[in-house]
């Protein structure tokens, strides 16, 4: 168990938002491309408000009205708390600027993301930092206890982390799930049933 404890306090584990701006009227031409924000060291120190981790804004595909931002680092967390007329100026403001249009309309609706403050959740995706790498997210993979104690596995860990190589994505998440759930098919076969109690 050590093993994995250490992974889980090594881990990076990043925020990154994503905020839905729905239009009542579209005020960009369809499949032009979406804008990436690319800040300078200057322009970053200038700024201090929850904008700064905007990465960039995106068409949502199959919707001709809906656009999609992405923030990701400690902003993503201060514009968790901020109210939805506050996310709605501050994306406004910034298309503005970004477009040269100062006419851009507010969006009529706003969704977005809160996976730093979701309790359950505490964050949004994980990555390797400087201290883990893919031997961690195989470590992690491991049932404890392990496969050569006496002792049945009593926990078992699945999720993107525990995925080599797929880190910060759905389908390393469900190749995870699938793993640990045929590990439970196989356990409960071979204990022809649950595990004993201890």
């Amino acid at each position: 168990m050590a093993i994995e404890f250490e992974f889980i306090i090594i881990v990076g584990y990043g925020n990154i938002d994503k905020i839905f701006l729905d239009y009542e009227k579209p005020f960009w031409v369809w499949s032009e491309g979406g804008i990436k924000f690319a800040w300078s060291p200057d322009e970053l120190s200038h700024r201090n408000d929850w904008t700064k981790g905007l990465v960039s804004v995106e068409e949502v595909e199959g919707s001709k009205h809906v656009l999609c931002a992405y923030i990701c680092g400690p902003e993503a967390v201060v514009m968790e708390h901020c109210s939805d007329e506050e996310v709605a100026e501050g994306m406004t403001k910034l298309l503005r600027q970004f477009t040269g249009d100062a006419s851009l309309p507010y969006p009529c609706t706003i969704l977005r993301t809160k996976w730093a403050s979701d309790p359950y959740f505490c964050g949004a995706y994980s990555f390797l930092n400087l201290n883990s790498n893919v031997g961690h997210q195989c470590d992690l993979s491991c049932p404890v206890p392990g496969s050569c104690d006496p002792v049945p596995p009593i926990l078992l860990f699945a999720g993107e982390a525990t995925c080599a190589g797929y880190q910060s994505t759905v389908h390393g998440s469900r190749i995870s799930g699938i793993r640990e759930a045929e590990r439970i098919v196989q356990l409960t076969k071979q204990f022809g049933g649950p595990p004993p109690k201890l």
